[in-house]
């Protein structure tokens, strides 16, 4: 049956397709982080981040996405 062989041959293409996918980041450098990043602005964004979840838990939101 040729359709059979088809199928098993589409169907090996696809797990030798979704193999590659999962073998591909092992043989590929991981990206690199800034050398030096800017903690201090870091904190401070952090700090930002936290005090709008704040506000959000409190209810006193005055950003739009809040209304």
């Amino acid at each position: 049956m040729k359709s059979d062989r088809t199928t098993k041959v589409l169907l090996l293409l696809i797990a030798l397709g979704l193999w590659v996918n999962v073998l591909a980041p092992m043989f590929r450098p991981a990206p690199v982080a800034a050398a030096h990043p800017d903690l201090d602005h870091m904190e401070s964004m952090l700090d930002d981040i936290a005090h709008d979840v704040h506000s959000i838990y409190n209810g006193t939101c005055l950003n739009k996405m809040c209304e």
